[in-house]
């Protein structure tokens, strides 16, 4: 049949998601073209063929960078019940030597959000040398990794790759944990302006963040001191300061952060 004719089919039987067309579709997981391929894919997810599983993940290190990245959405359908096996080809594989479909499999653990995967892949993470699966792995674990994660996330932060660096201060603020937050203040003073612009925007979600993000004011690092104060207004925090210098109500920590603007120096309380 004409390619659009064909297509067609296989939207449609992926919409509709009906188990009698499984084995159609698990046939047409090698079909020629890419996009029938994916339909297949996401047809046997929305059905929740949990037998597929497997072939569709063996497809993604033979996919195309973006027919692959579509190839794993379709892995969302399955849910939960994806993840121990997902789990199992992220531990057998990701020290392997293209660790493109572990990179994808990690990504789609963290969006399935299960938060019984976080132990399993905190031990993938502790284990891994590859930055870019790192990467992966940390960006996961900000959204299920949960405090139990902590340790090995702060290892993290102190990774020699930037990228892993500011990807796990993202991590502690999606957690939320104000156990990091000395560690964070810490990496204020990072060489990297992403690890340094990441840790403050995780502060402002934190509790006691803030507090810390004002005493960075008076740092003697001056890259501490601008990464702070961007965080602070974007938190509302120069807003606020603002409408209370007017109103003459301002604390010290909110003149610090009025100085700090108009380029003056800024002294401790």
């Amino acid at each position: 049949f004409p390619l659009r004719r064909r297509l067609r089919a296989a939207v449609s039987l992926a919409e509709m998601g009906d188990e009698s067309s499984a084995h159609a579709l698990i046939k047409h997981l090698d079909d020629r073209e890419p996009e029938i391929r994916i339909q297949s894919a996401r047809g046997l997810g929305r059905m929740n063929h949990i037998r597929a599983l497997d072939l569709i993940v063996e497809r993604l290190e033979k996919e195309t960078p973006w027919v692959r990245a579509r190839f794993a959405d379709t892995l969302l359908g399955f849910s939960s019940k994806a993840s121990r096996p997902l789990l199992a080809y992220v531990e057998a594989n990701h020290a392997g030597e293209d660790p493109s479909g572990v990179i994808e499999v990690v990504r789609v653990l963290g969006a399935i959000g299960d938060r019984e995967a976080g132990p399993a892949l905190t031990a993938v993470l502790d284990e891994s040398d590859n930055p870019e699966v790192e990467i992966a792995l940390v960006s996961a674990l900000g959204l299920i990794g949960g405090p139990l994660s902590i340790p090995s996330l702060v290892a993290a932060l102190h990774s020699p790759d930037w990228r892993v660096r500011a990807k796990a201060a993202t991590a502690f603020g999606e957690i939320g944990d104000p156990e990091v937050v000395p560690d964070l203040d810490t990496v204020l003073r990072d060489q990297n302006w992403w690890v340094r612009r990441n840790s403050a925007a995780a502060l402002t979600r934190l509790p006691g963040g803030l507090d810390t993000l004002y005493m960075a004011l008076v740092s003697e690092d001056h890259f501490a001191r601008d990464a702070a104060a961007e965080a602070l207004a974007d938190a509302g925090e120069l807003n606020r300061a603002r409408t209370h210098h007017e109103a003459g109500v301002a604390s010290h920590d909110e003149l610090r952060l009025l100085r700090h603007m108009r380029g003056e120096e800024v002294v401790p309380a």
